[in-house]
């Protein structure tokens, strides 16, 4: 009977750790693009992401906010449509320099991602206004990709805790088996 218990404890436990791995949602690219240098603003700030974003009826907990160089919100409400979030952006003047985009995303599996990073605006026939500051570096397409897929978590044990925990169970699952083995000699 007791074998009975031990293998069916083991089966359990190696079918929990055989789970497919839970996915994070990544960044893959923007308009504008990370670090660049735009001479006419979008009419529509957009991300893209490698997965569909979690939209639960009327409620959309996806976050875009743009910000100009004086901190102040120049996009509308976003929208979620698949893996783009996108917000208008709002009538209004722009300022030429640094611009930040802020997210907050959750993936399908639940799985809450958000960073931010910046471009620069400065239209044509404005002259810099710290001209010794230098310029980011143009991207070469439409949509930037991204170096680091967990780019906007906060650390590694925040990202994979719950594989950890998974291993963990797993390795004490393991232990306890080769323990009880040599304990009734097997």
């Amino acid at each position: 009977m007791k074998k009975y218990v031990v293998a069916s404890f083991v089966f359990l436990i190696a079918m929990l750790s055989a789970c497919p791995a839970f996915s994070h949602t990544s960044f893959i690219g923007s308009n504008p693009e990370r670090n660049s240098l735009v001479k006419v603003m979008p009419n529509e700030f957009r991300l893209e992401f490698n997965e569909d974003l979690l939209v639960v009826g009327e409620d959309d907990p996806n976050q875009l906010s743009v910000f100009d160089p004086s901190g102040s919100q120049v996009s509308a409400t976003s929208e979620v449509a698949g893996p783009f979030i996108f917000a208008q952006a709002l009538e209004k003047d722009f300022l030429p320099g640094k611009y930040e985009i802020r997210y907050r995303v959750v993936s399908a599996d639940g799985h809450v991602v958000d960073g931010s990073f910046s471009f620069q605006f400065q239209p044509e026939g404005i002259a810099p206004a710290n001209s010794s500051s230098q310029e980011p570096a143009p991207q070469k397409s439409l949509v930037a990709k991204a170096g680091n897929p967990h780019e906007g978590h906060e650390n590694f044990i925040h990202v994979h805790s719950d594989h950890i925990g998974i291993a963990l169970i797993a390795l004490v699952a393991i232990g306890g088996w080769i323990l009880y083995r040599k304990i009734n000699n097997y």
